[in-house]
């Protein structure tokens, strides 16, 4: 990834999860606790817990096949140029989240929808910019959220 820190802002939080969805409510106190402490605005704050929690979900449950495999998750938050970047990291199977998972088709009957993609399209409405690149056997996503209006 690019090298921020000459842009990034000292209110930077690191996490490192276990794979285990039991660590999302402790992210979601940190990120809570932090964002307060440093003027975070509540949008980004609760938009990031959302998001967060969706992704990590998906990589604690799909990201390893054999649970012997599981790693670390990690989690950087960043303010950069006044904007909210979210980092989270893995070494599960390569896996694009926002290419990969087919668009929710929202107007049709509930039986009629397939499984899957909701909440990453839940993810692309919380957030301003989604991306994602397969770095040394890593999954990185990364997550921009604007200020608030």
């Amino acid at each position: 990834m690019k090298d921020k820190t000459s842009q990034t802002s000292s209110a930077v939080l690191k996490l490192t999860l276990k794979c285990d969805l039991l660590e999302l409510q402790r992210a979601a106190e940190e990120i809570e606790a932090h964002g307060g402490r440093h003027g975070w605005p509540r949008k980004w704050i609760y938009n990031t817990n959302l998001s967060v929690d969706e992704l990590v979900t998906n990589v604690v449950l799909y990201g390893f096949d054999e649970p012997s495999k599981q790693r670390d998750i990690e989690l950087t938050l960043s303010v950069i140029d006044s904007n909210l970047v979210v980092e989270i990291i893995d070494q599960g199977a390569p896996f694009n989240p926002f290419e990969e998972v087919n668009e929710p088709t929202l107007d049709a009957p509930l039986e009629e929808r397939q499984i899957g993609g909701l909440g990453v399209h839940f993810v692309k409405s919380l957030v301003s910019e989604t991306s994602y690149q397969r770095i040394d056997d890593k999954n990185c996503i990364t997550l921009v959220l604007y200020p608030p209006d």
